[in-house]
């Protein structure tokens, strides 16, 4: 379906432009009936002991989990007025 720039429209009549307007809207839902048509089983989504994708039937999965760990670390030493910060993030 080929994009009609618009002065191409200009010299097109009301109902020619509404004509078109219904063809493209009538493409839209063809291809959108067409892609829900193509999904046949669903997969599922959540939250258990980490984020999880799995199939309908469960026979794949995936399990996405992480874990940080923060260390601070401040030395002030009397002797002077510098004041040394160390941070670590794993």
């Amino acid at each position: 379906m080929a994009v009609a720039s618009p002065i191409d429209g200009l010299g097109a009549s009301p109902q020619q432009r509404a004509d078109d307007v219904r063809a493209v809207v009538r493409d839209v839902l063809s291809d959108a009936s067409t892609r829900g048509s193509l999904q046949t089983a669903s997969a599922t989504a959540g939250w258990k002991n980490g984020f999880f994708i799995a199939s309908a039937d469960e026979n794949y999965s995936m399990t996405i989990r992480g874990s940080r760990q923060i260390r601070f670390a401040f030395d002030h030493r009397d002797s002077s007025t510098e004041i040394n910060l160390r941070r670590q993030c794993h």
